[in-house]
């Protein structure tokens, strides 16, 4: 917080948990920009730009498919699915050694489930967490050393 106060250029911050923001930092930034997931078509323009042809793949694939598939995915998660599907036509050998639908099925999987279980434990650890505002009297000594130490 004081390299950002010091700071005379110009920070822009992108985060898709803007629920971690907390209000001392968010006090800070002087405009706040919303960025909708991409609809359905939008998705499909991803997943031709993340899909060239030069990338090995076999008939199956089915853009239409994992456009609808993905949904409430951003342009890094289609990137990641692709990624994923890559890696796992790349250790096979001979002609499977390309990207097929069950490939990008199951890197959408694999996303979709690390999404819920970020948003489980998130809800879980908000409950769990209390929060105390203390002055600065209340402050142990050994943390106040600290802290004049790294300033």
């Amino acid at each position: 917080m004081i390299e950002l106060d010091r700071f005379q250029g110009v920070v822009v911050f992108a985060t898709n948990l803007q629920e971690n923001y907390d209000d001392a930092f968010v006090r800070r930034i002087a405009a706040h920009v919303r960025f909708s997931l991409p609809d359905e078509k939008t998705r499909l323009r991803i997943w031709h730009m993340y899909m060239p042809d030069t990338l090995p793949r076999s008939a199956d694939v089915d853009l239409d498919k994992l456009a609808d598939l993905s949904e409430n995915f951003s342009p890094a998660d289609i990137a990641i699915a692709v990624r994923q599907a890559a890696v796992m036509a790349a250790i096979r050998s001979g002609d499977s050694q390309r990207v097929f639908l069950a490939d990008l099925k199951k890197a959408i999987d694999k996303i979709q489930n690390a999404k819920r279980e970020v948003g489980t434990m998130r809800r879980n650890s908000d409950e769990s967490v209390s929060i105390k505002n203390i002055s600065a009297s209340e402050v142990p000594n050994e943390l106040k050393h600290k802290a004049n130490q790294n300033e």
